[in-house]
């Protein structure tokens, strides 16, 4: 473990103790307590020479996550890789948020208000962090998660299967929310306001939702495909839309750490000149999709959220509009509930 630490040292990983503890435990197939517990058995040789090309992928700057292959978050294990954006810390705030506009009453989607099962979109589900999550702490719930990546629905069902909740997600390939098209009707019946701006194709009536089917993708082994083609229009909105979408300004990527510039996705984490690009889209399609009463939950960086409460406030003009502090006591989470008819 010394050499391990003294080689992700010398590179500059600023954790390089507690990294090097993690590679040497994953590559024993042990936990880190069981490490140090064994500390005076040899190391096997054939272990040493794994251990050391994992250390040279850590040199090389991939992220620790994609050489382990999982990474925790709001107290569970996720299956992550390349493709895919790393959970953070700091969208544990907009789960938690999540929980608590869910569960406390007297609100309007508390358990003791509501007439049926609460209903939860998770826009951009990645490795499905925020889907699963929710679907552990809210037992009743059904959750459907939507996202432009094949890989990411693949992982995000994995990891639904691995905490059994895979029977409440559905997961959806396609932009926002276009991929529930059953709330077309809302807009079209005049059961909801036309969002301000709306443009064809946005996901609410467009004719064709976007899908993407690009041919050459390779399916992992088990994954069913019609989880992920919903042909059954929901009767209904959904009482939570929660996004963590990709909000970084383009100019920024490059000055990112290069586990972040160099490995993760592009495309979740770009989110345009300002970072707002499909903030925007989303709260121009979010009024067609949610139930009266309902909440829209957005991660942001604490310097957009002045442009996104007025973005928000365009596309729900009666709403409450908050902002949720993260751990770090910085502004990460902004939060649209509606008034209940």
């Amino acid at each position: 473990m010394a050499h391990a630490r003294d080689v992700l040292a010398l590179a500059g990983i600023e954790e390089a103790s507690l990294e090097a503890d993690l590679l040497t435990a994953h590559v024993l197939g042990c936990d880190r307590s069981q490490l140090y517990a064994s500390l005076d058995t040899p190391f096997p040789a054939l272990r040493r020479r794994r251990l050391e090309r994992l250390l040279e992928r850590r040199v090389a700057r991939q992220p620790l996550a994609y050489i382990l292959g999982n990474r925790e978050f709001f107290g569970l294990a996720f299956k992550v890789g390349p493709g895919v954006l790393v959970p953070r810390p700091e969208t544990e705030t907009l789960v938690e948020e999540a929980l608590r506009i869910a569960t406390s009453p007297p609100g309007p989607l508390s358990a003791t208000e509501r007439s049926g099962p609460l209903t939860i979109a998770d826009v951009g589900t990645g490795c499905g962090a925020i889907a699963v999550s929710l679907a552990v702490h809210l037992p009743s719930a059904t959750v459907y998660a939507t996202d432009t990546s094949r890989r990411a629905l693949a992982l995000a069902q994995a990891n639904a299967e691995a905490h059994g909740v895979q029977e409440r997600i559905r997961f959806l390939q396609g932009s926002l929310l276009a991929p529930l098209k059953g709330f077309a009707p809302k807009v079209l019946l005049g059961l909801a306001p036309w969002p301000p701006r709306l443009r064809r194709g946005e996901g609410i009536v467009s004719s064709r939702f976007h899908r993407d089917r690009s041919p050459g993708v390779p399916i992992p082994s088990g994954l069913h495909l019609p989880d992920f083609w919903n042909n059954t229009p929901l009767e209904e909105g959904v009482d939570i839309i929660a996004a963590n979408l990709p909000y970084l300004p383009t100019a920024r990527i490059p000055t990112l750490q290069p586990e972040v510039s160099r490995y993760e996705p592009r495309r979740a984490l770009d989110g345009g000149p300002d970072g707002l690009r499909l903030v925007r889209r989303l709260l121009r399609q979010a009024p067609g999709y949610l139930n009266d009463g309902g909440a829209v939950l957005l991660e942001l960086d604490p310097e957009q959220m002045e442009a996104a409460t007025a973005c928000a406030l365009a596309a729900f003009p009666y709403a409450s509009v908050r902002r949720v502090k993260d751990l770090a006591g910085r502004d990460r989470v902004l939060v649209v509930e509606c008034k209940a008819l």
